[in-house]
């Protein structure tokens, strides 16, 4: 309902409103609801803007496994937004929703363990790979076409071209 509320989808948009049942629905235990009012603190729908109460609202509902709350998280922390930048801080929330099987936040893993590879920091694509092919094996297709691509790296150890282009198969299939 809060939701309702707050996109005007059947009823008449009132932001003040959501925010209350937001509120009422996290009193009353559900967490996920968490992130919307999180939202609602942070766009100033149905009060003021308060940058605090959108990081204690959105830390809570990531903490309590909620994983787009964990992804967004992760992305605060690497933008430094409304905290210090902290990439580990990014990483850790990312990678907690990503043992929770979020495909996403797999394919972001996998992203950022390639980005790693590039900047000589790790020796190989066998992490990225990992967690690209987790994240494919749920039919993810970005995860798909991540872990085909990494088969045709050619400064790789282990390209890979009958690998690669079966990824890029199941990708198009």
């Amino acid at each position: 309902l809060g939701y309702l509320h707050e996109t005007g989808d059947g009823v008449t948009q009132d932001y003040m409103r959501a925010r209350i049942l937001y509120q009422s629905a996290v009193d009353r235990g559900l967490d996920d609801a968490r992130l919307r009012l999180a939202i609602c603190h942070l766009e100033g729908w149905g009060g003021p803007v308060d940058r605090a109460a959108f990081l204690r609202e959105l830390r809570a509902a990531a903490e309590s496994d909620y994983v787009p709350a964990q992804r967004i998280l992760s992305s605060v922390y690497f933008m430094g937004f409304g905290v210090p930048d902290d990439p580990a801080e990014g990483l850790r929330w990312i990678e907690r929703a990503a043992r929770l099987n979020d495909p996403s936040a797999q394919l972001q893993l996998g992203r950022t363990a390639e980005a790693l590879r590039r900047m000589g920091l790790m020796s190989d694509l066998a992490l990225a790979r990992d967690w690209y092919k987790l994240s494919a094996e749920q039919e993810y297709l970005a995860a798909m076409r991540a872990l085909a691509r990494s088969f045709f790296v050619p400064s790789s150890t282990d390209f890979n071209v009958t690998t690669g282009r079966r990824w890029w198969e199941l990708a198009t299939e």
